[in-house]
């Protein structure tokens, strides 16, 4: 604002503009403070405890007392510090650091986690190449739940107050929606850090969606249909952005498939089509093989992750009632057909026993 104001000035004295500019002024709505790299540094005095300097006028630094969080402390440790920026929450203030920190080098996947996401459910395909079992697993998220709670809320607001335009309706909406994304965002983040999890007690490489275009084809949607529209766009663009970012810090490796038509293709002989898919039952019309439509994405995002290109690849196949899959050097990993099922409140508390109960599973 004050480099705003001195080319204003500057302009106004070269006769450039009419009117005189007005220096920049702090009002009670002012609520936080950029701060460069060469503006400020933090001084550690013990482990709970930092002192911020910030140098804003020439030898006249400001001093702040921070306390530091265990996560905050591992990062000072580990990154450089970068632009910054001091944030108003209510009654006090927080520092709101960028540190850059180096990529780990990602280590060599044994396994696969392959992920199928869902707006109320994150569903995985889990191998163990070697002792040859395969888990399918649903992660319940309730994530429509809450959502569906908070719309009745605002529509009961608004028929309440007989309006949205008023400052009490506007209070209440964004009291609510802050509410809201609060709620998703946390669930969405302990499910990243519980699949972060499983991969690296697996050693394993994670299969994810590539959804560069989900936000067009939302755009695309009528303007009647404004939540799907919103649901679309945000939820899974912004999941997999943080597994991907997450999954750089903590050295697991990533790729991405393209999920076209991975739920009407049938995953054993291959045909395609829509009559396939009978709401959340899949049943090919072909050769009859019937499983739920999520984990037959899965299976067919594993196929082209694996990319197979002549008979000797990676292809799934039904003897005796088993989902196999034959591998090209010999033998075949074997799938139940009765998957298992985790709700988001069992990972919420306590996300790695969880992901070591899995393991097991796949280790007997």
């Amino acid at each position: 604002m004050w480099k705003s104001y001195k080319k204003l000035l500057k302009a106004w004295q070269k006769g450039k503009i009419p009117e005189e500019p007005s220096p920049p002024s702090v009002t009670r709505r002012f609520n936080h403070i950029h701060l460069y790299a060469c503006q400020f540094r933090i001084r550690r005095i013990n482990e709970q405890y930092a002192l911020l300097v910030v140098h804003l006028k020439p030898r006249r630094p400001a001093y702040l007392l921070l306390k530091l969080h265990k996560h905050a402390r591992e990062l000072l440790e580990r990154g450089r510090i970068r632009e910054s920026k001091l944030v108003r929450r209510e009654s006090r203030w927080e520092l709101h650091l960028v540190v850059e920190i180096e990529e780990k080098t990602p280590h060599q996947p044994e396994n696969d986690i392959v992920i199928d996401l869902n707006e109320d459910s994150i569903d995985l395909l889990i191998t163990n190449y070697k002792t040859r079992r395969i888990l399918f697993l649903t992660l319940r998220m309730d994530i429509r739940r809450i959502r569906e709670k908070y719309q009745r809320l605002r529509r009961r607001i608004s028929h309440k107050l007989g309006t949205t335009k008023t400052p009490e309706a506007k209070k209440l909406l964004r009291k609510y929606g802050r509410r809201e994304h609060n709620r998703v965002e946390d669930r969405m983040r302990k499910a990243c850090r519980f699949i972060i999890a499983l991969a690296k007690m697996l050693r394993g490489r994670i299969i994810k969606e590539r959804l560069e275009g989900i936000c067009k084809l939302a755009r695309k949607l009528p303007r009647t249909m404004k939540s799907l529209r919103y649901r679309i766009a945000t939820f899974r663009k912004r999941f997999l952005d943080w597994l991907e970012e997450k999954a750089k810090e903590e050295g697991v490796p990533v790729v991405s498939a393209n999920p076209a038509s991975t739920s009407i293709t049938c995953p054993i002989c291959r045909k395609r089509s829509k009559d396939n898919r009978r709401g959340h039952q899949f049943k090919c019309v072909r050769c009859g093989f019937e499983f739920n439509i999520h984990y037959v994405a899965c299976m067919n995002l594993l196929l082209r992750a694996m990319k197979p290109r002549t008979s000797n690849d990676p292809k799934w196949e039904r003897r005796a009632g088993r989902i196999l899959l034959t591998l090209p050097m010999g033998g075949a990993v074997v799938a139940p057909t009765a998957p298992d099922e985790v709700r988001i409140d069992e990972v919420l508390r306590g996300h790695l026993g969880v992901a070591r109960a899995i393991l097991a599973k796949l280790t007997q």
